[in-house]
């Protein structure tokens, strides 16, 4: 096309040179015919002046009048031929003219067939954006739904959880409940099922009333009384009328200041029912208030070692009431103090400190705590290790270990042999170990060390079998896609969701710190 339009041009070009030398010549034909006529003209007003001064014989006349004529009809075909190169000029002109309106149009047309290549081609890449976009949208509306299901699940989830944290809670006094009486119980019964029946109902209308009818004897019953207030109120809560809920609760809680005195831990229990109450109905500063009066009532009974357990266990709920009521620092330190005091008690209490500092290293993850959630999970997986190797236990590098040499030696090839710190064998690991390798991995990825995390997924996946639990961390093997979000499974069900990570030097630096002993004396 280009060669074609090239050769057009010069076509162009040498018809226009070729009417431009063919309207000079006729211009010059038009000259010399003008000077040729004139030049006749004066030759016969010369003869003419001739003739009347001299006089000639019969011969020269003759002669004179031939010439003269013949002068005379080469005048008028030299008039004749300059009226014709005029005419003929000026078709030139017309002709030039004419060329020129048709080379503009040329041009024209040239302009306007490239802007119509231009258009067409648009038109072309308009058509594959819309059906891109048109993909994509049905992509999203794809992903709208599954999403929407999912929520639907986290939803159902957490309030499965929720359910069960908040049943813990309600019943976390009973171990404190020394002064129950069954007697009492049997003797309120048949009157307090009708409370029951009442709400379950939903007939809230008498419910004050049936609640100040139940009896009490003698003194004594009024704690097995306070504890019976609190089971109505429970039901209360259960069924969503939380205003007689906190009335109920309130009362009991009177009673039970008066029976126990205030710094018991059975006071600590209720005052957690009343801020879990508070919370539901969005008063999250009185919520809160009580929750941190609960912990203060628990840190006087720290030294008592025979209710050291459910102690940690109280600590471990008010500090997830704090969390849900975004009060982060104070539910991980109430948690952290729990780990603290289940620690004490291993191995004994080896499954609640297991869960406990799982679901520490959980909240600290999902509230951007990534240093603290990493070293509660090695923290697990060194006690496991522990147990597993003994006292040579140094001589054999976990797996968080070995991942995070990978991550320096990736950074730095130079800084670390590989060679010391293989990835072992796969082998058969506990539900807490796997949830610790998984929040560990999840450290690591939103620190941005993606090495690390991948080596730890890749582990998990080789040890897991075809679990869900595995399926789950095989998704970290992705890491550098892992997307974050308000929901935590989200973030492993969803590995197609990207995330810009931020480099954060000083957080690498307090990991080094961390992990300086690591790589002390590894041979």
């Amino acid at each position: 096309m280009f060669f074609m339009g090239r050769s057009t041009d010069r076509k162009h070009a040498v018809e226009q040179t070729a009417y431009e030398t063919f309207l000079e010549r006729v211009r010059r034909s038009r000259d010399n015919l003008t000077n040729v006529t004139n030049h006749v003209d004066g030759r016969l007003r010369n003869q003419a002046v001739a003739n009347k001064a001299h006089k000639k014989g019969p011969h020269e006349e003759i002669h004179t009048e031939s010439s003269g004529r013949a002068l005379t009809l080469l005048k008028r075909k030299t008039q004749a031929g300059v009226m014709s190169t005029r005419l003929l000029e000026i078709a030139a002109e017309v002709l030039d003219t004419i060329d020129q309106g048709l080379n503009t149009a040329r041009m024209e047309l040239r302009n306007l067939s490239r802007e119509n290549r231009e258009l067409k081609a648009s038109i072309s890449y308009l058509i594959e954006k819309i059906y891109d976009v048109e993909s994509r949208l049905a992509s999203a509306r794809e992903s709208g739904a599954y999403w929407k299901f999912m929520r639907e699940l986290l939803q159902l989830d957490h309030k499965l959880n929720t359910a069960g944290d908040e049943s813990a809670l309600w019943d976390a006094c009973v171990p404190y409940d020394r002064l129950w009486d069954t007697e009492y119980a049997g003797f309120v019964s048949e009157t307090a099922q009708t409370v029951l029946d009442r709400i379950d109902s939903g007939n809230m209308k008498d419910i004050t009333a049936l609640v100040e009818a139940i009896p009490i004897r003698e003194a004594q019953d009024k704690a097995s009384y306070a504890t019976v207030l609190q089971i109505i109120a429970q039901r209360c809560y259960q069924e969503e009328c939380f205003k007689i809920c906190l009335d109920v609760l309130n009362k009991s809680l009177t009673i039970r200041l008066s029976t126990y005195g205030s710094n018991h831990p059975i006071i600590s229990a209720s005052l957690n029912c009343l801020a879990l109450v508070y919370g539901e109905l969005g008063e999250l500063e009185t919520a809160t208030r009580f929750a941190l009066d609960a912990l203060t009532i628990l840190e006087k009974h720290l030294e008592l070692s025979s209710n050291r357990s459910l102690m940690a266990r109280q600590y471990m709920q008010t500090g997830q009431m704090l969390v849900s009521f975004n009060h982060v620092p104070e539910g991980i330190r109430s948690m952290q103090t729990a780990v603290g005091m289940w620690e004490d008690l291993l191995p004994r209490e080896e499954n609640y400190w297991c869960q406990a500092v799982n679901q520490m290293a959980r909240t600290c993850n999902d509230n951007d705590y990534h240093d603290d959630a990493m070293g509660l999970g090695f923290d697990l997986i060194d006690y496991f290790h522990m147990k597993a190797f003994g006292s040579v236990s140094d001589r054999y590098p976990t797996i968080y270990e070995v991942a995070y040499a990978h991550e320096l030696a990736h950074q730095n090839a130079q800084v670390v042999n590989l060679d010391l710190y293989p990835i072992g064998n796969p082998v058969h690991l506990s539900r807490p170990q796997q949830l610790a390798l998984r929040e560990i991995a999840i450290s690591f990825a939103c620190r941005g060390e993606l090495k690390a995390a991948q080596i730890i997924a890749t582990y998990l996946h080789l040890c897991s079998g075809h679990s869900v639990t595995d399926f789950e961390s095989a998704v970290c093997l992705n890491a550098h896609l892992i997307g974050r979000s308000d929901s935590r499974s989200a973030r492993f069900v969803a590995p197609e969701l990207c995330r810009v990570f931020r480099d954060r030097d000083t957080e690498k630096k307090g990991l080094l710190k961390i992990l300086k002993r690591f790589f002390k004396g590894k041979r």
